[in-house]
């Protein structure tokens, strides 16, 4: 069941990543698609750990996961204040 329902999403998430970025073939190629490396990849460039962008941050949305996060973290604690009191 999850080669079925993930696989077709990886193939079509690879041809987006594929067309939008021209180095996407070179990572991919460095990088497993389902299992981890147990190493960091780095390209000839790479220089040190990765910068981090506020930029890329925002046009990314990337704080919608700090607000998803810290709303489930609530939730629970109300939960457990609930359940317990």
């Amino acid at each position: 069941m999850f080669a079925g329902i993930y696989l077709p999403v990886i193939l079509a998430e690879e041809r987006y990543l594929r067309g939008t970025f021209p180095e996407y073939s070179e990572y991919a190629a460095h990088v497993p698609r389902l299992l981890p490396r147990s190493t960091p990849y780095r390209t000839a460039s790479d220089s040190g750990l990765p910068q981090f962008s506020g930029e890329l941050y925002m046009r990314h949305r990337e704080y919608n996961s700090i607000i998803g996060s810290a709303l489930m973290l609530g939730a629970l604690i109300a939960k457990l204040f609930l359940v317990t009191h």
